[in-house]
């Protein structure tokens, strides 16, 4: 499958000057290529960071899956951060059928945007979930 990514928890039509809001236009692209059955082939996630305006790529990585992904959760910063090395103000988390979580872009600046993420959503943390199509538990 593939996924654009855009948006997240700050997303806010009414902020003054659109920081980490609709008028950025940096996006995550997302594919995820899976083991095929017969064990020839392992799982994968393939990111590209980009300008959604004129389609220049910033960065770009293929990285390992512990197993398939169910869930993807838009994240952004606050403000905008200078760009680093396989870095993206767009980030997400992916929450793979295994009930493990990773980032993409795996970055310290990643991870900061999920530290603001949780920080900001009060004492309460960030919530994220999943539902199992098969048995229909959420």
């Amino acid at each position: 499958w593939h996924s654009l990514v855009h948006g997240g928890q700050f997303m806010s039509l009414n902020h003054p000057h659109g920081n980490g809001g609709v008028h950025d236009h940096e996006m995550l692209a997302l594919s995820y290529v899976g083991d095929d059955g017969t064990g020839a082939q392992s799982s994968f996630v393939e990111w590209n960071c980009f300008d959604g305006l004129s389609g220049r790529v910033f960065s770009s990585e293929i990285v390992a899956a512990s197993s398939t992904v169910v869930q993807i959760a838009p994240l952004r910063p606050s403000v905008h951060h200078p760009r680093e090395a396989k870095s993206c103000r767009q980030v997400a988390l992916l929450i793979h059928s295994d009930q493990s979580v990773s980032v993409v872009p795996d970055t310290a600046q990643s991870y900061a945007i999920v530290d603001e993420a949780v920080s900001a959503a009060g004492r309460n943390g960030l919530f994220v979930h999943t539902v199992d199509k098969k048995s229909g538990e959420f």
